[in-house]
């Protein structure tokens, strides 16, 4: 039933891929029930929509976590008249967005790993 209007329809939505149906229906003088147009402009418009690259994502409790190093640009006093820059390594958790961070001696894997175990311990 649609088939015949279908290259119409997606000359359409080339040009204007959020045309609301009812305007496709008016341009393309389709005659029948406004039901079975909808449905085939639903499948064809992802087609020509570009994807929004600000979309949110959503995860599961416990599905992902995000680690990361921050160096903060102040010195941090270190005790004993002495000060130093130190390196924090930052979590987020996805789900929840809580966000735990923990100044390290150093960015080398050892102190990293015992950072990175240690706020995670502390989550649970």
């Amino acid at each position: 039933m649609v088939d015949p209007y279908e290259p119409a329809i997606r000359e359409l939505l080339r040009d204007f891929p959020t045309m609301p149906t009812t305007v496709i229906s008016e341009r393309i003088e389709w005659a029948r029930g406004m039901t079975i147009l909808k449905e085939r402009v639903a499948e064809l418009r992802p087609l020509y929509v570009e994807p929004d690259p600000y979309q949110r994502t959503d995860y599961r409790p416990g599905e992902l976590a995000q680690w990361d190093i921050w160096e903060p640009p102040v010195d941090i006093p270190l005790g004993f008249g002495h000060a130093g820059r130190l390196p924090v390594i930052v979590g987020v958790n996805g789900y929840s967005r809580v966000t735990v961070g923990r100044m390290i001696p150093s960015t080398k894997s050892p102190d990293l790993l015992a950072g990175h175990d240690r706020r995670r311990r502390r989550q649970r």
